[in-house]
């Protein structure tokens, strides 16, 4: 149970991650 959770907590981090880096970059390309 203890490994499930540790793998939706590091599977949520990485859809966090990726979710943060295109918002950057769609920021970046409105203003260029």
């Amino acid at each position: 149970m203890l490994f499930l959770q540790d793998l939706m907590e590091s599977q949520v981090a990485t859809i966090n991650q990726s979710g943060y880096t295109k918002l950057l970059h769609e920021n970046k390309s409105r203003h260029h």
